[in-house]
């Protein structure tokens, strides 16, 4: 599986500064509209020098538009003419009602602050609203079809320049009034202001959201590296734990937790239900946890034990009252412990495997077998194993590296016949630019609303979306790769579904430029999920120069706009015509290939994956 990496795939080369000014930061007032509108470069001596910071982006985009209506009609070219004056004080009078409303445009489909002239919604920016109240919303409707997320100054003139004119503006003052909006996370909220460390664990305990990891405040509450969250707030479980927290897991009725406590001398941490108890899984100079898993009723801990003559990483298993060592790895720690059948499997970063008495070569995955004997499984991988999934049919799916340096890994595979079978294609996730490392990898594999959700580090694009840390895995065709939900700063380690939300736990302060602080929450779909998707059918497919969409669920009048998106992520806009329930789509034109059909309908984004085989 190893390649060296000759090509990198254009579309995910890119690279927003990822140096936003939240609108929850408490900075000068002029940081905040330089945000909004990098005009304000010219305008910096008018601004108030305050310190403030605002609720939401609409706050902080409804006081840029006032300042600038303020600065408008207070500053004006002499030679107006009257009827130019008295159009400019109107459509100034205007604006400020449509700022007061805060109804602006919604950004989705950018992972960067980007203008809009007129969105999904119909909703107008500054400059399009203007136009619309004053009876050319021709013009506006001319810059959604062509220029839709153009800047003014990079609209040819024409129209809007007539219109200006007429309104006694400049292409200037336009390009002032014209906000960026940024990227909609719609369903992504914040666990209030979150934690303020790395969160390496999150799951469903007792009703509530356990999140753990290596922090001492969840928004303003002292705690110790372990809090609840009840859908509300945050409450500390106990005195918390004395050491950072790698894993966690509940077994026998019990939340119990690995890392690395008192100084060392522990590394395993159990609730109670009143107190926490510590005991030591690698007892030794230095001992510390890294996972946790249960085979044949038992529970099994991997880790590592530090001494005088180094470390050794081992797995051991708890057999009341005590911790057996089972195995001793070379190389690296074990990272996951799974069972399938009656047989122990484990995944990490190591090379080899001994029972004590005999080494066997492993590299990064091995099996315990019914024989008692350990083995190499299905070849071992070229690159550490993060986690591994075993599903009710005993399929074994690993995840883990995917990219060192240069060098392709296997990233998301499933065993086939005793081979390997990459779940993903070669330069489809890269490394996330945002982050310090310098390698790819997944952390976690999740099953939400029935589509695979890949925890980690790294970057993917799909069609015009890309993000980093967290996608669903999407195939079309040959080509797999992820579809993402945001871009973030950091990685993400851990997910869990939980009352019909989903809770992500990682290494990171922003989400698509808000501040989420390690923690996040997200209820509803991405974009329409498969389950939602099969409310709507398209045939035939593979298709030749039509293809026809019905719906049970909406009526085709509500479809505002439809494209194909072809496996670069290039737009081809195509013509169709509406029925009772049915669209029909014109893709005569459109050479042969795997493309994605993409429908805003009812103000919701669907995507279709369909082939063309003209």
């Amino acid at each position: 599986m190893k390649k060296i990496l000759f090509i990198v795939i254009a579309s995910l080369l890119f690279n927003p500064q990822f140096t936003a000014t939240s609108y929850q930061t408490q900075t000068f007032l002029y940081e905040h509209l330089l945000e909004v509108n990098v005009q304000w470069v010219h305008y910096k001596n008018i601004v108030p020098k305050k310190m403030i910071s605002f609720q939401n982006d609409n706050e902080r985009i409804r006081k840029h538009l006032l300042l600038v209506i303020d600065h408008l009609e207070e500053h004006f070219a002499q030679e107006l003419t009257p009827g130019q004056l008295e159009n400019r004080f109107v459509a100034l009078n205007q604006l400020k009602q449509y700022a007061i409303d805060m109804k602006f445009p919604k950004n989705i489909n950018h992972t960067i602050r980007t203008p809009y002239f007129i969105d999904h919604e119909n909703t107008a920016c500054a400059v399009g609203q203007m136009l619309r109240d004053n009876g050319n919303e021709r013009i506006g409707q001319w810059v959604k079809a062509n220029l839709n997320n153009a800047y003014v100054a990079e609209i040819p003139q024409g129209a809007l320049d007539e219109w200006a004119f007429e309104y006694g503006f400049t292409r200037d003052e336009l390009a002032w009034i014209q906000p960026g909006y940024a990227p909609s996370l719609d369903g992504w909220s914040s666990l209030q202001q979150g934690v303020n460390g790395p969160a390496k664990v999150v799951l469903e305990f007792d009703g509530n959201i356990l999140i753990a990891g290596d922090f001492s405040d969840a928004s303003g509450l002292a705690v110790n590296n372990v809090v609840l969250w009840d859908g509300t707030s945050y409450s500390a479980l106990g005195a918390g734990v004395n050491g950072w927290v790698n894993c966690g897991i509940i077994f026998d009725g019990k939340l119990t937790l690995g890392g690395s406590f008192n100084g060392g001398f522990a590394d395993i941490a159990i609730w109670d239900g009143i107190n926490w108890n510590y005991e030591a899984a690698f007892a030794s100079k230095f001992a510390e946890t890294t996972s946790l898993g249960i085979y044949l009723g038992r529970l099994y801990a991997g880790g590592t034990a530090s001494g005088f003559a180094g470390i050794d990483y081992i797995l051991a298993y708890w057999d009341s009252p005590n911790w057996i060592w089972a195995a001793e790895f070379e190389g690296g720690q074990v990272r996951s412990i799974s069972q399938i059948g009656d047989e122990l499997l484990v995944g990490g970063n190591f090379v080899s495997v001994t029972d004590f008495s005999e080494i066997i070569e492993a590299s990064n995955i091995a099996l315990f077998t019914n024989q008692d004997v350990w083995v190499e499984f299905n070849g071992g991988t070229d690159g550490p194993v993060n986690d591994i999934i075993v599903t009710d049919e005993n399929e074994v799916i690993i995840a883990g590296s995917i990219l060192q340096n240069i060098v392709y890994n296997f990233g998301l595979a499933i065993s086939d016949n005793g081979i390997w079978q990459q779940l993903i294609t070669e330069g489809a996730f890269m490394q996330n630019n945002f982050s310090p490392s310098p390698f790819a990898h997944f952390n976690k594999v999740v099953i939400y609303q029935d589509d695979t959700l890949l925890c980690g580090n790294y970057s993917t694009a799909f069609g015009m979306e890309n993000g980093t840390g967290l996608s669903t895995l999407e195939t079309i065709g040959n080509f797999a790769t992820g579809d993402p939900f945001f871009v973030t700063d950091g990685e993400i380690y851990d997910a869990v579904h939980f009352n019909d939300k989903l809770y992500i736990a990682g290494e990171f302060e922003q989400l698509t430029g808000g501040d989420f602080n390690n923690v996040a929450q997200f209820e509803g779909p991405n974009s329409i999920s498969e389950t939602e998707n099969q409310l709507f059918s398209t045939y035939p497919n593979p298709a030749k120069d039509k293809i026809f969409v019905r719906s049970n669920a909406f009526e085709p009048s509500d479809l505002e706009d439809l494209w194909l998106l072809d496996m670069q992520g290039k737009k081809i806009k195509t013509s169709y015509t509406t029925a009772e329930r049915k669209i029909e789509v014109n893709v005569q034109h459109v050479p042969s290939g795997q493309y994605i059909l993409h429908l805003l309908l009812d103000d919701r984004p669907v995507n279709k994956k369909v082939t063309i085989t003209n």
